[in-house]
């Protein structure tokens, strides 16, 4: 957030609330760049913003390409912070063993496969700073999601998310390959696949049906607001009945969290 916007500090309040009031079948996934883009997250190198949404509560991250900005040891130190799980299917960081391709997360009598995949063409991305990548490998989605999909259908989840740090669609000039990358080219190769988690492009998915079995959810840049997803499913069937979602619709106004102020305190100074 900043002067104008609301931020993280709004987003986890309104959470914190809505989360007493469904209870504990909930899961909150941060698709990434969190560590880059604010003053705050500048101050520190993102050591904040990390310690913020583990003490919100945050399950799951993907880093962001811009996660990567200040290089592997403060990527590294910022990951070790975040009390959650980190899922990166494509990525490999020498000397963070804590890294996971997808998880499994069971919310009452549901399991959720949740696989993680960050911007596939860090390299074309960096091609100024290459050094920031070193010990980093970043390979693509499809080759990481041909890995991880047959071990995922072995668990039977009722639901698989797809959380990547990717807009709805890039150019080919950006790729930096000659070749686009669209985010249903995946879903129709993996339709097993039942929602759609993105990022990157700084637009804002409030949902939609990305394909005739996958839906798509993407929350605005800047953490200027969050999108809540609804899951309502037949139990013990992996098929979902329906999915719908929308934004969390904070404000300035919204309360903030009083706990994250104090951490974000130091920073501001």
């Amino acid at each position: 957030g900043d002067k104008t916007n609301p931020g993280l500090l709004q987003i986890a309040s309104e959470i914190r609330r809505q989360r007493k009031e469904i209870g504990e079948n909930t899961l909150w996934i941060d698709c990434g760049d969190l560590t880059q883009g604010t003053q705050i997250a500048a101050a520190d190198q993102g050591a904040s913003m990390i310690n913020a949404l583990s003490t919100a509560g945050c399950d799951i991250f993907v880093p962001g390409n811009h996660d990567f900005d200040y290089g592997r040891e403060t990527l590294i130190r910022n990951l070790n912070a975040f009390q959650g799980t980190v899922l990166g299917a494509n990525l490999k960081i020498n000397g963070y063993d804590k890294l996971k391709p997808w998880t499994l997360i069971e919310r009452g009598k549901y399991r959720i496969a949740v696989i993680g995949i960050v911007t596939p063409f860090m390299k074309q991305l960096t091609r100024r700073t290459p050094q920031i990548l070193e010990g980093i490998e970043v390979t693509s989605a499809e080759d990481a999601l041909k890995s991880v999909m047959p071990d995922i259908m072995k668990k039977e989840p009722n639901v698989i998310v797809l959380a990547i740090h990717l807009g709805e669609y890039t150019g080919e000039r950006m790729t930096g390959t000659g070749k686009p990358i669209y985010l249903s080219a995946f879903s129709t190769d993996y339709p097993q696949i039942d929602l759609v988690l993105s990022g990157h492009s700084h637009s804002t998915v409030a949902g939609k049906s990305l394909t005739p079995d996958a839906w798509l959810a993407q929350a605005p840049y800047q953490g200027k607001d969050a999108v809540k997803v609804d899951l309502q499913l037949k139990q013990g069937e992996r098929k979902k009945v329906s999915v719908t979602s929308k934004l969390l619709n904070v404000t300035k106004e919204t309360p903030i969290d009083e706990d994250l102020q104090k951490i974000f305190a130091p920073a501001q100074k």
